[in-house]
């Protein structure tokens, strides 16, 4: 069955929604409380991989519904900047369901991270943040992520090549984190860190309730996954795309409205192809504002370990809108 590409689709909608805005804050609205903490955002190593485990009851981040993570906020010591002139990442995912962590995070990040955290940040060039001591600083995501409304989420930064001109240490507060960092080894791929209870970064999440996506972590080959749709208009239409990458790409709508996907095969494929493999990636929204497509990958055993990786976007009249990316991990 011949399905509108998504590019096609959007190319003649100009304007965008907005939505209101709310925080949820780590451990609290205190940004000028807690003691110094140098890592990750200005410490003399060149490399370094760190990751928070928030946790949604240690916080005021509603629990209850999906949510779309929409930006990050530090709270800084002092108003510097933090450059990283190599390769910078900010990831996030759900708490791996197979993990063992319990108040202490495992000192193994793969225990612990999801098996296809999403993109929030994927920069080669690197990146320059500055901040206002004492008060809430956005980080300025490229890309968001989907929350299921429960689980413990990760908070993952990795670079390479940091400049320590300039650096900001961010307060800290009992926060659960894992970090690693050194001048000699690349601990931008470091699979083990150091493990703490306390002291990771005063964290802020800006989220919305609007257009969220979230795939199932991991899906059988031959096996029909649901994919389900949140906080989209009412009686509207969505387009869903998979993709093999998280590349994002920005959309012609007013606010800005940014998809990441490659514009890969798959990503044609999912347009184009239909069911079984792709059922109801296009439709109208139900009157709860949900819709929910389903993804049967193919029996190929040669497909298992490939992370798919899907977003949508919501049409009602000449407003578009865009999901966040939602990854999976195919399984035997």
């Amino acid at each position: 069955m011949k399905r509108i590409a998504m590019s096609a689709a959007i190319a003649a909608l100009l304007v965008g929604p907005a939505f209101a805005q709310n925080f949820g804050h780590f451990p609290s609205n205190t940004p000028t409380t807690g003691g110094g903490n140098s890592f990750p955002m200005n410490f003399s190593s060149t490399t370094g991989r760190f990751v928070q485990f928030l946790i949604p009851a240690n916080s005021d981040l509603p629990t209850g519904t999906p949510l779309r993570i929409t930006d990050v906020a530090f709270s800084p010591t002092a108003t510097t900047q933090f450059m990283c002139s190599s390769d910078f990442q900010m990831r996030m995912s759900h708490l791996n369901t197979t993990s063992t962590f319990t108040t202490i995070p495992n000192i193994n990040y793969a225990s612990d991270l999801g098996p296809c955290p999403t993109n929030l940040i994927n920069r080669v060039s690197g990146i320059t943040w500055g901040g206002t001591a004492n008060a809430w600083n956005d980080f300025g995501i490229d890309s968001s992520f989907g929350w299921d409304g429960q689980s413990t989420i990760l908070l993952e930064i990795r670079y390479r090549g940091q400049s320590t001109a300039g650096g900001s240490s961010c307060r800290s507060d009992v926060i659960p984190r894992v970090w690693s960092n050194t001048t000699t080894v690349d601990n931008f791929a470091s699979t083990t860190g150091r493990s703490s209870a306390s002291g990771a970064l005063k964290t802020r999440l800006t989220y919305t309730t609007s257009h969220v996506c979230l795939a199932p972590e991991t899906a059988k080959l031959a096996t029909v996954s649901p994919i389900r749709l949140t906080g989209f208009t009412p009686g509207g239409n969505y387009i869903l795309a998979a993709s093999l990458g998280q590349t994002p790409f920005p959309l012609p709508a007013t606010p800005s409205c940014t998809i990441a996907l490659d514009l890969d095969g798959v990503f044609q494929a999912s347009q184009t192809v239909g069911a079984p493999l792709f059922t109801n990636y296009t439709g109208q929204v139900a009157a709860n504002g949900t819709a929910t497509p389903t993804f049967r990958p193919p029996n190929f055993p040669v497909l298992v370990g490939v992370k798919v990786y899907h977003a949508a976007v919501g049409i009602s009249g000449s407003i578009v809108s865009c999901s966040n990316t939602s990854g999976t991990e195919l399984a035997p």
